[in-house]
């Protein structure tokens, strides 16, 4: 990371349509990028887009512990 993304939320990024948010579509991007892009400068805090994406992935990782879980203590 170079000292001037130092701060910015690491899923904005450069992409061939230009920096924007790579959690959402070029397309939903072009339509809330006035009202995101102040969550992207400022490292994400506060951001929906990101919230929604942690919350995600939290569930995925709770339902995969829950089984492993499940797995261990029927052995």
């Amino acid at each position: 990371m170079s000292v001037q993304d130092k701060g910015k939320c690491k899923f904005y990024r450069y992409t061939v349509l230009g920096t924007r948010c790579i959690l959402m579509s070029p397309e939903e991007w072009r339509k809330r990028k006035d009202s995101l892009r102040h969550f992207c400068m400022g490292g994400g805090k506060g951001c929906s887009v990101l919230m929604l994406y942690f919350r995600k992935n939290n569930f995925k990782n709770n339902i995969a512990n829950n089984k492993l879980k499940r797995e261990i203590l029927s052995e």
